[in-house]
């Protein structure tokens, strides 16, 4: 039927991530295996080779962007709001929370570009989160480079919102 097959392959040369995550690499941030898992998770596609966004609830004292090794890009979020809060990434979760929804989605449409794609897998895995709605303006199919998106277990589960 068609000429050439459905999907574009996903390569390191038309593809970048943008991971979303609560906790992160910083001693700070990891307080249990999420953590450790989208450290990993994010390192694992750098050194593939892909240009990949690590957005998380940082460490205040840490710069709020650093080049993370290979591609990868560490993305610290919310410190102002930490400085407040020094005991770990769940104390102040609530504040934390609602500056991240409220203020990612236009940083990824304006510093990581068009053609995001929203993905999410297996809900133990990638949840989708308030920030999937606020995501959808930035997600387009069109562009020559695709960009994914995905959640890892921003607090509150499937489908919750921060009143």
């Amino acid at each position: 039927m068609g000429e050439g097959p459905l999907l574009r392959p996903v390569l390191p040369e038309n593809t970048e991530f943008v991971i979303l995550s609560f906790e992160g690499p910083d001693p700070y941030s990891n307080a249990g295996g999420l953590g450790v898992r989208v450290t990993e998770l994010s390192r694992a596609l750098a050194d593939a080779g892909f240009r990949t966004h690590l957005f998380f609830i940082g460490d205040p004292e840490k710069p709020p962007i650093e080049a993370g090794g290979g591609r990868l890009i560490l993305r610290r979020w919310g410190q102002w709001i930490s400085r407040y809060y020094p005991n770990g990434v769940y104390q102040g979760e609530k504040q934390k929370l609602y500056d991240f929804h409220s203020s990612v989605p236009g940083v990824i449409a304006d510093e990581v570009g068009h053609g995001v794609h929203q993905v999410a897998g297996d809900p133990g895995v990638a949840q989708h989160a308030e920030v999937d709605g606020d995501l959808h303006g930035v997600c387009s199919p069109e562009g020559s480079r695709r960009v994914f998106a995905c959640w890892v277990s921003l607090p509150g589960g499937q489908g919750s919102r921060l009143k």
